[in-house]
């Protein structure tokens, strides 16, 4: 099974274990190819290698998605939001 390209794209990278288990990661894992770098909103760099991405995992703090950056994904297909709050 080809797994699409993903990565995660948020404030910091320890933002991945806070806001999915591991059993969730896990799963993630099973259907796409996870980056190992997380793309940081602090330093709105796209990862080296990353632009194979395809599924591009947003949440809190999140880089926005400006020209530079959709020019260094340009494989990118879809974006999911993975954010919530309660206020």
């Amino acid at each position: 099974m080809n797994r699409p390209p993903a990565m995660f794209a948020l404030e910091a990278a320890a933002l991945v274990t806070d806001l999915f288990d591991e059993p969730s990661l896990r799963r993630l894992s099973e259907f796409t190819d996870l980056h190992v770098d997380v793309m940081t909103g602090s330093a709105s760099v796209v990862p080296r290698g990353a632009e194979r991405t395809e599924l591009l995992i947003t949440g809190w703090g999140a880089p926005p998605l400006d020209a530079t950056i959709l020019e260094a994904l340009p494989n990118l297909r879809a974006v999911f939001h993975a954010a919530g709050s309660v206020k």
